[in-house]
């Protein structure tokens, strides 16, 4: 896991990561715009924010994902789909860039001023795969960006939908303390980016519809990796990485 994602945060001015641009093949963007909106998802513990440049980010990373998972055999039904791991696609510019706004999202939530990624993959799901109920052990919070939520079949109301079914969580347990009766299932569109603690029980209903559903996922914990070294954007290194 030695190329994986590690942000150290200016002890002079933190703030700067997040003021800073990055220069992609498409353009240059904002690492985290100036107004990005962060809320709660009906738990003090679950944060939302949703990034409006997709159209700008998006489209050469989602062509490199779709034409990965079209290489790699279907794995065993109920895991997620396929898992893109493969490092050379992680170095896109894209993929560098949204994770270092899962880094930044870390870090501003959980209000520290380093963080590493444990794991990172992306989920390209096709029509019936879905994710069994799972959590991770391996990290602090787990992070889902929503890539592209394909075309669902409008008669499946629950087709791809993300469910949070934990006994920790008070919203699922609404007439039994620690029994969860009702699901979480947040409203979430593309760009969207949400973090929660790697312990909580969820998983994905099976998508139905029409060109594939992907979304990229990260676990991270607070501090430096074991390497110590970065694997941040070429035009954002230097600034808040070492």
């Amino acid at each position: 896991m030695s190329d994986y994602d590690f942000l150290e945060l200016s002890p002079v001015d933190p703030a700067q990561a997040y003021s800073a641009r990055v220069v992609i093949p498409e353009g240059e963007v904002p690492v985290w715009q100036a107004e990005q909106p962060v809320s709660n998802i009906e738990d003090p513990r679950i944060f939302s924010t949703r990034f409006l440049d997709g159209t700008t980010v998006h489209p050469a990373f989602r062509q490199a994902l779709i034409e990965q998972a079209g290489r790699q055999n279907m794995g065993m039904l109920g895991f997620g789909g396929k898992k893109v791991r493969e490092a050379a696609i992680w170095q896109l510019p894209a993929a560098r860039l949204l994770s270092l706004r899962a880094l930044l999202f870390f870090c501003r939530v959980h209000n520290v001023t380093s963080a590493h990624t444990t794991d990172r993959w992306a989920n390209v799901l096709e029509d019936g795969d879905y994710s069994y109920p799972h959590s991770h052990y391996d990290s602090q919070a787990s992070l889902v960006y929503y890539l592209d939520p394909g075309s669902p079949d409008r008669e499946q109301k629950l087709s791809g939908r993300f469910h949070f079914c934990d006994p920790r969580i008070p919203y699922c347990c609404s007439t039994h303390p620690e029994r969860p009766t009702r699901g979480l299932l947040p409203d979430i569109s593309t760009g969207t980016m949400i973090l929660f603690p790697s312990e909580f029980l969820h998983f994905v209903h099976p998508y139905r519809g029409q060109g594939p559903r992907i979304t990229l996922a990260w676990n991270i914990s607070p501090g430096a990796r074991p390497s110590g070294k970065a694997s941040l954007p070429e035009s954002a290194r230097g600034m808040f990485g070492k």
